[in-house]
């Protein structure tokens, strides 16, 4: 559900009636990542990844997908010009999704198939994504992905 800042009031409301917005697709891991240019908001759940645009009164599905196995909390991040989201999955991959419609657009194999992959943190500077692994390794890789 989406509230105020300033005064508290929620901001999904139908007949002042607060509207949640169900992902349908289990919890939602870590914290939902905005890009306050586009009006949406990204996030995983425990089987998919999502955008929901804020139309002010309530939310709107953008794109959802489920081809990140057990996806981790995601990033967002844009680049000349066109927006990602970076995700780690329970399958030792890091993929790079087009923010836009959420079409996989690489991917890389960081870990072992078994190895859960985490959330990512960017160093936008740098252009780098470093991500932990279930299997105690910590890894660097430059983005866009390769």
């Amino acid at each position: 559900m989406a509230y105020r800042a300033d005064n508290g009031a929620p901001r999904w409301t139908v007949a002042s009636i607060p509207v949640p917005f169900a992902t349908e697709a289990g919890g939602v891991k870590g914290f939902i990542f905005p890009d306050h240019l586009s009006q949406a908001l990204y996030f995983s759940t425990t089987t998919k990844v999502w955008a929901v645009r804020d139309d002010g009164t309530a939310p709107s599905a953008l794109w959802s997908t489920t081809a990140v196995p057990s996806p981790s909390t995601l990033a967002f991040l844009e680049l000349g010009g066109t927006g990602y989201v970076f995700v780690g999955g329970g399958n030792g991959r890091l993929y790079q999704l087009d923010a836009g419609t959420g079409t996989q657009v690489k991917s890389v194999q960081l870990g072992g198939a078994g190895d859960a992959i985490g959330a990512p943190t960017l160093d936008v500077l740098n252009s780098m994504a470093y991500v932990g692994s279930t299997a105690g390794v910590v890894y660097a890789v430059k983005v866009p992905l390769p």
